[in-house]
């Protein structure tokens, strides 16, 4: 698992992703996008919409895409904390 809010997802996260593969000897790491982050709430920090950093995250990984597995399962809950 590699969390983030990715907003936007870019190639220092690409990078590192590479990096974690090969030193981990990883098959798989899944992006897993956070729906926003509770240090940042109450700023001026805007979140792209998660639909877009979805398709961001599938357009950084696309070349990568048989072990780089952007996930979208925040979209469907309903918390962006790992506890409550």
């Amino acid at each position: 698992m590699y969390g983030g809010s990715f907003n936007p997802p870019h190639e220092g996260h690409l990078t590192l992703a590479q990096t974690a593969r090969k030193l981990a000897a990883l098959d798989q790491m899944w992006m897993l996008l956070a729906k926003g982050n509770p240090l940042k709430e109450g700023t001026a920090y805007e979140y792209a919409k998660m639909d877009d950093r979805i398709h961001m995250s599938h357009l950084l990984a696309q070349n990568d895409s048989d072990w780089l597995i952007p996930s979208t399962i925040e979209k469907h809950i309903h918390s962006h904390q790992t506890a409550d």
